[in-house]
């Protein structure tokens, strides 16, 4: 499942976070791709038992993506992403 979960300042974020929550609980997928979350989405939409990998660059205010599993993740391996100054 992937989702953009957009910055908590759109879009009434605490309230959306908890409808997003139950959705996730409701489809129960074995692998969440999470886009425009923070680190407060993330323990609001997932709990314990998921194996979360934060990508590796994340905006001044918190706001960045992360891949859960249910399974633990054998290998991982992230890219900096440091293209060009441009780029940052």
């Amino acid at each position: 499942m992937t989702m953009n979960v957009l910055a908590p300042q759109y879009a009434a974020g605490a309230s959306r976070r908890a409808v997003l929550a139950r959705e996730i609980r409701h489809q129960d997928p074995d692998v969440l791709a999470l886009q425009e979350v923070t680190r407060e989405d993330m323990a609001a939409l997932v709990d314990d038992g998921w194996h979360v990998v934060p990508h590796p660059r994340w905006s001044s205010d918190g706001v960045g993506a992360v891949l859960a599993a249910r399974r633990p993740f054998g290998h991982t391996v992230t890219d900096a992403l440091q293209v060009t100054e441009r780029a940052l």
